[in-house]
């Protein structure tokens, strides 16, 4: 008969051959058997392999066997809800098998044999091991005689190593380092796991040891749970930058004037800063109080899908009205489940201030974008003395003020200018340049105010034009106005008090519009208090006086300027030559008494006279910063402008030693060839060759 439509079960008067044949036809080795069906009280067990030896060794052929005859009563009996684990920790020696399983009632349930209990146990195993396997500690084990009897994945992937060599050997032997053989039941485990460096391995772990016992607290050997120390080190130094940017954000948040909070699905507030709990009187940990703040988040709540929003709320605080804006920003898990709410209050007041305040800084912005872009590109600002220049310059662009320009030879004292008048009002009129140091005083007065026709000998028919009528509505630019005699500087102060032109042989005068803007590459204070310059024209034209500072204060400027007279010569004499890190500091520690413009001749001179890369000893310099200078400063103390890459770079020091050598012993000789040759100890063509390659003139 089946039992719960599963088990073939009998009873103790059921024959042995009806056994027998359903139990070969079910293909079972065990079977239960009842006292009756209704109750299914296992009474005892029936064996085949009994069943079976019974038929055959019967000592009467005709008299019937009943399972009775062949019934096993010794059976041993387990509840379907035991723990298996309980089974096998007791001693299998002292249990029979198949076991019964029984219900609560004591009914049967089925039958557990040993290949199914061992079968179980190993499947329990491969689970066991697919878990350790997975976790992230590596995990060691060994006997109580230390020898290796486990090792998961994530130890050998830490390690770096197969680990089925490992295993069977003695951990003694393989890791002396580790502290695992000195675990046991005494001092349960409590060896402090510091980070241990494994030769065999190569790998630095932290431990932590455990040792390994049975039920009656026996040792069986010991474990040692291991992490990856770079992990750790860097799961250290992530908590350290999450707490570093919880400090941070809570500082940002706590001198914000808005005030700030987190709510969850419970109304609950799980942050706040500092603005919130002063104005509110609540903070973490405390419900939302009850006004509209409260009913509007729990309103929100109450949506399937969240999104920001902003609102304009009428709220008490300290007894008046304030009109605040509400900022909801939710916040969603992983899942896409909402999990609470970042809420901002902000006053409308603040708003309104802070919108003048954005404006007025994009107004400034546009303004210095506009600033910028007048600027032109030839032009370069790097240094805070020459911006300040350019930043005045700009300024007073707009004006019709007369202007004062000083500063060395070559500083860019015309490219200010020009600049002033493109960014007037008069930058589509004449810009008119004018030397005063090379017009004669006795033609000063035919050249700035013109003359007529017949107004002395040799003079034009029909008469000319002069500098200021042509320049009229637009600019003079009076270069070297330092140059002027003290007579023609009366003149010129006529001119500037009137704006009247009266040109020679004429008897009236003409208006005239014109900005004047001077420059000069002396003190003209100076020549003021020395009685060479009028100080009633200085006073004149000094209306703004802007002081271009010389390269050598400008050194930050020399590369950018030097890269740009590249792109232009380059262009110029269709080449394609660069310039070295070494030559470029040779030009930044030179003292460029000629300024700008001598830095432009010297970069347009290698230009033509490289082919492909500029070296220190292709630059032609004069002043404090020469090659030469610099090479006898390298001599003796290794200053210059070899860095310390350049100052063992033999060839770039020898070639330019003997370029300097070259140029002194040429110097020293008159600029003699043969006594050049003789005194350098050369030869004819080595000579000439080097005066090309370094490009001498002789």
């Amino acid at each position: 008969m089946k039992i719960n439509g599963m088990w073939t079960a009998f009873t103790e008067t059921d024959s042995l051959n009806k056994a027998l044949k359903e139990m070969q036809g079910e293909n079972i080795s065990y079977a239960p058997v009842f006292t009756n069906t209704d109750d299914e009280i296992v009474k005892g067990l029936i064996n085949i392999v009994d069943v079976l030896a019974a038929l055959i060794y019967r000592n009467d052929s005709y008299k019937e066997l009943y399972v009775s005859d062949v019934m096993d009563k010794n059976f041993t009996v387990i509840t379907e809800k035991i723990n298996l684990d309980e089974v096998i920790i007791e001693e299998l020696e002292d249990k029979s098998f198949p076991m019964i399983i029984i219900n609560n009632e004591g009914k049967f349930r089925g039958l557990l044999t040993e290949n199914e209990l061992v079968h179980i146990q190993h499947k329990n195993l491969r689970y066991m091991k697919t878990i350790l396997d997975n976790i992230d500690e590596g995990i060691i084990a060994v006997d109580e005689n230390n020898v290796i009897a486990y090792i998961n994945e994530s130890w050998k992937q830490i390690h770096s190593i197969g680990g089925e060599e490992l295993i069977g050997t003695s951990v003694k032997e393989k890791f002396p380092e580790s502290k695992i053989g000195d675990v046991n039941k005494k001092n349960n485990g409590n060896i402090q796991g510091i980070p241990v460096h494994l030769n065999l391995t190569g790998a630095t772990v932290v431990p932590s040891y455990k040792p390994i016992l049975d039920n009656d607290h026996n040792n069986l050997g010991a474990m040692a749970i291991v992490k990856d120390y770079s992990k750790i080190n860097d799961l250290y130094i992530g908590i350290n930058q999450i707490n570093k940017l919880n400090l941070l954000f809570s500082s940002i948040f706590d001198n914000l004037k808005e005030a700030v909070f987190l709510v969850d699905k419970k109304l609950r507030i799980t942050y706040a800063n500092k603005e919130f709990i002063s104005k509110y009187h609540v903070g973490n940990g405390d419900d939302l109080p009850d006004n509209e703040i409260k009913r509007l988040v729990r309103d929100k709540y109450k949506l399937t899908k969240v999104n920001s929003f902003s609102n304009e709320l009428e709220l008490q605080y300290n007894g008046q009205k304030e009109n605040t804006n509400f900022t909801g920003i939710p916040i969603y898990d992983a899942g896409q489940n909402l999990e609470g709410m970042i809420v901002i209050l902000q006053d409308v007041t603040f708003i309104n201030n802070l919108n003048y305040e954005i404006d007025k800084k994009s107004r400034l912005l546009d303004y210095y974008k506009k600033q910028v872009s007048k600027i032109p590109s030839e032009m370069i600002c790097e240094s805070e003395e020459f911006k300040e220049v350019i930043s005045t310059a700009l300024k007073v662009a707009s004006t019709s003020v007369s202007v004062l320009i000083e500063g060395e030879n070559g500083v860019g004292k015309e490219l200010v200018a020009h600049l002033i008048h493109n960014n007037s009002e008069r930058k589509d009129k004449p810009f008119v340049p004018v030397n005063c140091g090379a017009i004669p005083e006795s033609l000063w007065e035919s050249e700035m105010f013109g003359y007529e026709e017949g107004a002395f000998t040799g003079a034009k028919r029909g008469g000319k034009a002069g500098i200021f009528e042509i320049a009229d509505e637009g600019t003079v630019f009076l270069d070297e106005i330092g140059e002027l005699s003290l007579a023609t500087q009366v003149k010129m102060l006529r001119f500037l008090q009137n704006m009247e032109i009266a040109k020679v042989g004429r008897n009236g005068s003409k208006k005239i519009d014109v900005r004047i803007i001077a420059a000069t590459n002396k003190n003209l204070e100076k020549l003021v208090k020395n009685s060479e310059f009028r100080e009633d024209l200085y006073y004149r034209l000094n209306v703004v006086k802007l002081d271009v500072p010389p390269l050598r204060s400008r050194v930050d400027e020399i590369k950018p300027l030097t890269e740009r007279f590249m792109e232009i010569f380059n262009d110029r004499y269709d080449k394609n030559v660069s310039i070295s890190q070494g030559a470029i500091r040779l030009l930044e520690h030179n003292s460029w008494p000629g300024n700008i413009r001598q830095l432009r001749n010297t970069v347009e001179q290698s230009v033509i006279m490289c082919d492909k890369v500029i070296q220190p000893y292709d630059l032609v310099l004069e002043g404090n910063g020469s090659v030469g200078d610099v090479a006898e400063d390298s001599k003796t103390n290794n200053s210059g402008v070899f860095d310390s890459k350049d100052k063992w770079n033999i060839p770039i020091r020898v070639q330019a030693m003997e370029k300097l050598l070259i140029q002194e012993a040429l110097e020293a000789n008159g600029y003699n060839k043969t006594m050049t040759i003789q005194t350098l100890n050369i030869s004819r063509k080595t000579f000439y060759k080097k005066i090309k390659d370094y490009g001498l003139m002789i």
